[in-house]
Parts: structure tokens; C-alpha cells; sequence
């Protein structure tokens, strides 16, 4: 083996070392970039059932109003029949 040949396979060397380092870069962000939607689809998913959560319990609150204001309405008009 000469200097030249030797000095040609360091160079292919590491002109394939930096281009796997590139592969893994760019693996480690396409890795990054799924992990950040999964995260995202996550805190989506959790923010949407805690949305419904929260319609069923304005629902329940709505309806509980509604009774009492039908209680209240009912009691006036008790109050106002027997006046």
C-alpha cells in the first residue's frame, strides 16, 4: 500500500463517516419531529376529553339551573295565584 492509496481510503472514509453522521442527524430529527406530533396529538386528545368533560358538566349545570328556575317560576306564581 502507498501514502496515496492510503491517504484516498482515510479521505472515502471519512467522506462515509460524515454522510452517516448526516443519515443519524437526520433519523434523530425525523425521530424528534414524530415524538413532538405524538406529544401533540396527546395533549390534543387530552385537552379535547377534558372539553367534554366539560360540556357534560355544563350540560348537568344547564339543566339544574333550568329546574330551579322552573322551581322558582312555580313558587312565584304559587305565591302570586294565593296573594
Amino acid at each position: 500500500m502507498t501514502v496515496e492509496t492510503l491517504h484516498s481510503d482515510f479521505s472515502n472514509l471519512r467522506a462515509e463517516f460524515a454522510d452517516l453522521r448526516d443519515q443519524v442527524s437526520h433519523s434523530m430529527s425525523q425521530f424528534e419531529n414524530y415524538a413532538d406530533r405524538q406529544a401533540d396529538a396527546a395533549a390534543s386528545r387530552e385537552a379535547m376529553l377534558a372539553y367534554k368533560d366539560h360540556l357534560k358538566f355544563s350540560e348537568g349545570a344547564w339543566k339544574r339551573i333550568d329546574k330551579i328556575e322552573l322551581r322558582l317560576a312555580e313558587s312565584q306564581s304559587g305565591r302570586s295565584n294565593s296573594e
